[in-house]
Parts: C-alpha cells; structure tokens; sequence
C-alpha cells in the first residue's frame, strides 16, 4: 500500500494508523480465506477444501433435506461429534438464500406448513447466523462456488508465529514523489488436527 506525505500533512488523525488496521483487516480476510481454500503450495497452508482425509456429500442436483441431515450423518460415523464440540454449518449466501426457502421435510414427508432448511438465529453476540438442522450456520464470499463446509470448527488450528504480523512504512524508495510504501508480512500456518471432523459438498449446494 501506498500513501502521499501530502496525505499525512493534510489528516487531522493518523492516517498511518488508520491504513494500518485496514492492511490487517485484509490479512484477516485472507487468513480466513487460506482456512478454507488454502491449496499447500505456493507459500499457502493447506485449507480444510484440500486437506485429504475430510468427508463430502454430493448433491448432484437441488439441495434436499435427506442431504442436508447426510452432513451429521458423516460426521457422527467419524465419532467426530463429541461433547462439547463447536459444530456449525458454513457456506456463502447464495446457498442461505437458497436454503431459506427449502423445506425441511424427508422424502416422502409433507412440506404443508414446513419450516426451512435454513432457519432464522437468535444469537447474543450480534451475528446474523442461522440454524439448519439445529447446528448455528454463518456465510461468506469466502467459500468458493457456493460449497458447504459442516464440521466441528475447534478442530481447525491456525498457528501466527510471533506477532503474526510484520508491517514496513518505506519512505525512501519513492522519496522523489513523496509516496511512502508500507509493507505488510504475515506470518502463520493452517492445520486440521483431525481431517475427520470435517465434511464438505463436493458440488455447489445451490443448484
């Protein structure tokens, strides 16, 4: 990123300061982003879409309940639902647009008065997260093609070595123009300690 010394003369607060919570607000995203999509090469961690080991559910057409529920299912044959695990569903809006006006009701079941799939939250931290199938659901542009991620989200470690961020104000290099660089590195990892405890769509979960 890159900013005029004119800026910084002309701001009646630190602009410094103020890109540099918006530079770390980007790592956040990234990291996040590297959590879920991380591919383990080219410098980035392996996220929980390419780490072996992990269930899927395919779709193969329109999202249905009997799908939905499949997600516990695996879980639960991985002995991945343990007592006080922190499962919840993830996945992007499309897909909770979608979900909110699926019914819950089993093949065969009557869909007369049913509720969604994706049912409305009252959470006490501010989110506004949903519950499906009685597990807290939250979205982001983050998961790629409108994939669903369900899993116990204790289970996924991300490890920031040191102050896990490393930020370099450079004014000399573009002295002449009065621009300052600032440069930020991050340094971090992305683990699973169990591939069981997660399952993912392996198609789109809007169709």
């Amino acid at each position: 990123m890159a900013y005029s010394k004119q800026l910084l003369f002309q701001s009646s607060v630190s602009i410094e300061n103020f890109l540099r919570d918006d530079m770390m607000k980007q790592v956040a995203v990234k990291l996040d982003y590297l959590a879920l999509n991380g591919s383990g090469s080219a410098s980035e961690p392996t996220g929980i879409l390419n780490t072996p080991g992990i269930g899927t559910v395919l779709f193969g057409g329109a999202a249905t309940y009997a799908k939905v529920v499949n997600f516990e299912g695996l879980l639960v044959q991985a002995n991945a639902d343990v007592q006080g695990a922190r499962i919840a569903w993830l996945t992007s809006p499309l897909v909770r647009n979608t979900w909110k006006a699926l019914a819950a009701a089993l093949t065969g079941g009557t869909t007369t008065n049913a509720k969604p799939v994706w049912e409305a939250g009252a959470w006490n931290d501010g989110s506004n997260d949903g519950i499906v199938n009685q597990y807290r659901a939250a979205v982001t542009n983050n998961v790629l093609n409108n994939q669903v991620f369900f899993g116990n989200w204790e289970e996924l470690v991300i490890g920031i070595f040191g102050n896990g961020l490393d930020i370099t104000p450079n004014p000399y290099t573009r002295a002449k123009e009065g621009v300052i660089e600032m440069t930020i590195n991050t340094y971090a990892d992305i683990a699973l300690r169990h591939a069981q405890s997660f399952v993912i769509s392996s198609d789109s979960g809007n169709q």
